[in-house]
């Protein structure tokens, strides 16, 4: 039996039902043997991409504008069902709901409604990667992971939609290079936003996802021991300061042409100008994708906070900055 990832102590609203979670995990133990034993060695024929970013980045709007307009698969929440049998699941996605797309473009907390619309899976990539909590992992941590399984796993899935499957995947930007060397074709989403505004959002996250602001919630740096004792607004700066700059280190690792890197802000604006990098990229390393869809531009949400606040945030950005070098 497989464990999930350590999720904590959420508040009420949004805690999983313990019947349904027995169920389900019950229910992917017996058909993880079904599973492994229909895997293919197959060749990497179309690429994969990963969505990842800080927490509260804007990751969600970024896969639901793929996943709603370009024509790759993607993990919707009946797939989501099945983590230890992801090609069944693909599979009885397709023949249940076919391959409609739609999204409302809303979530909360990075929670989507609606079968259709896309699943961070995140079950999974704790199952194939070993990550059972929301720290960044150390260097034995990588290389305790089989790389070879995980291609195998991912390359039957992108067999099963017949083109490339897009993934909004937090734990991607600890594994590139890794995941580059297991499948060269593989290509990054990277998205950022303002650092201030980003931090306000985790806070606003701790608040109403975790019950308190004292809670960490999202993925975690390294560096969290060296946060712990200082306020929530320094912590979230923290936060968002060391994984930005532990992504942007790992993205040396990747060759120019696999990544597009936006600001949350940017893709606002002007989604379409942001699908259409992200089709270039895919075109780069498979066949061209074709683009549904023209999204009309969202609305930048900027978080609201007193001067005090921010003020402090901006502090304890400039401060990690210079001890420990400055994130762009």
């Amino acid at each position: 039996m497989t464990a999930g990832r350590e999720d904590g102590q959420l508040a009420a609203a949004y805690r999983k039902d313990p019947s349904e979670e027995v169920f389900l995990q019950a229910l992917n133990d017996h058909m993880a043997p079904f599973e492994e034993a229909c895997y293919q060695a197959l060749e990497e024929r179309w690429p994969v991409l990963h969505v990842f970013g800080a927490p509260r980045s804007g990751t969600t709007l970024a896969i639901q504008l793929i996943a709603a307009n370009l024509d790759v698969g993607y993990i919707d929440h009946l797939t989501a069902s099945f983590w230890r049998a992801p090609v069944a699941g693909i599979r009885l996605s397709r023949k249940l709901l076919g391959d409609r797309r739609t999204s409302s473009y809303e979530s909360s907390f990075g929670r989507t409604e609606g079968l259709h619309e896309p699943h961070e899976f995140g079950y999974f990539w704790a199952d194939l990667l070993h990550q059972h909590d929301f720290l960044e992992p150390s260097a034995s941590d990588a290389a305790a992971i089989d790389w070879r399984r995980v291609r195998t796993v991912l390359l039957n899935m992108t067999h099963a939609f017949g083109r490339p499957l897009a993934f909004k995947t937090f734990f991607a930007g600890w594994y590139l290079a890794e995941l580059s060397r297991a499948m060269p074709r593989t290509c990054y989403v990277y998205v950022r936003r303002d650092p201030v505004a980003n931090a306000l959002s985790i806070l606003k996250m701790r608040r109403e996802y975790a019950g308190s602001e004292a809670s960490w919630v999202g993925i975690r740096p390294r560096a969290q021991d060296r946060l712990e004792g200082e306020s929530p607004e320094v912590q979230a700066a923290g936060q968002v300061h060391y994984l930005t700059a532990g992504f942007e280190r790992r993205l040396g690792s990747v060759e120019q042409g696999h990544v597009v890197e936006v600001q949350y802000e940017d893709m606002c604006r002007d989604p379409v100008a942001f699908l259409e990098k992200v089709r270039g990229v895919l075109a780069a390393h498979g066949p061209s994708v074709e683009r549904f869809g023209t999204p009309d531009p969202f609305p930048v949400r900027t978080g609201a906070a007193d001067d005090r606040r921010t003020a402090t945030i901006r502090n304890a950005l400039r401060r990690f900055s210079e001890e420990g070098g400055a994130v762009r």
